[in-house]
């Protein structure tokens, strides 16, 4: 009808200034004009899925968007928004899924469950099931409610079938996720430090030199949690001179994780 004639016709006109915005995006090297451009950029995003809620384009960007925004403008300064903009992202990312099986959409899973479920994902779902588990992990992360964190299993489980399939996604993504994840769990909830040093290490070695955020995390949790205050330095202090050529979808990520080491560092004998 005329109606889905002209929303198909303005997503159409809209995508390519959809898609030159994120990119321009991500290459800022001003964090404050960045997160001014982003928010009325997901805004516009969230209209345009409004005509087409099932656009697996529109959602995908939906689900980086507002996972991006969460990790660099919100998560330190806002926890508790960081929280719920993380949760829309998640959302976001079930809905893609929801295409291989509708079951991604349920909240009520358990694990044996949902894992039933994952062989019906493919190798072209491997994005949105990365930014998925890491917009659901980073919400269970600030949380950790005893019911947010009863779905740790099935957040992990998600990335592992990235990690297995992937590792080196993302510049390493799933590795950073896991040196992360292993070192921000106490023993007892199966955090292993010789763990988290192996996926660290790997991670270091192969995207290390360009993705800074990742030293980050290998500094706020590997070396705090290994009360290693000289490799805690030492990271920060590294971070803070910005990598040379860094590829153009690392420059906004790089100048805000920048900005974080440097207040991280401030807390160093609070730490130790």
């Amino acid at each position: 009808n005329g109606c889905s004639l002209r929303s198909s016709l303005t997503v159409w006109a809209t995508r390519p200034l959809i898609d030159g915005a994120f990119l321009s995006l991500m290459s800022e090297p001003d964090p404050d004009l960045a997160k001014t451009a982003m928010e009325a950029d997901l805004k516009i995003l969230e209209g345009l899925l409004e005509l087409r809620p099932d656009d697996s384009d529109l959602l995908m960007k939906a689900l980086q968007g507002y996972t991006g925004y969460a990790l660099l403008f919100l998560e330190d300064e806002h926890p508790k928004r960081a929280v719920k903009i993380y949760q829309r992202a998640r959302n976001f990312g079930f809905r893609i899924l929801a295409a291989r099986d509708e079951r991604f959409l349920s909240q009520d899973l358990n694990y044996r469950q949902f894992k039933s479920i994952l062989p019906s994902l493919r190798e072209k779902d491997l994005p949105a099931v990365y930014w998925t588990s890491n917009a659901w992990f980073a919400s269970i992360n600030i949380q950790k409610t005893p019911s947010s964190m009863a779905n740790i299993p099935i957040a992990k489980e998600m990335m592992q079938w990235v990690l297995d399939r992937d590792p080196h996604f993302f510049y390493s993504g799933p590795l950073w996720f896991f040196g992360a994840y292993y070192a921000s769990l106490p023993p007892m909830l199966g955090g292993s430090a010789v763990k988290s040093k192996e996926y660290f290490e790997s991670a270091l070695e192969k995207d290390g030199q360009h993705f800074i955020y990742g030293k980050y995390l290998y500094a706020k949790y590997f070396a705090t949690q290994t009360l290693n205050r000289d490799l805690f330095l030492e990271t920060l202090e590294d971070i803070l001179n910005l990598p040379e050529n860094e590829p153009d979808d690392l420059i906004l990520i790089n100048r805000v994780t920048h900005q974080t080491s440097v207040k991280l560092m401030e807390h160093v004998d609070v730490l130790f």
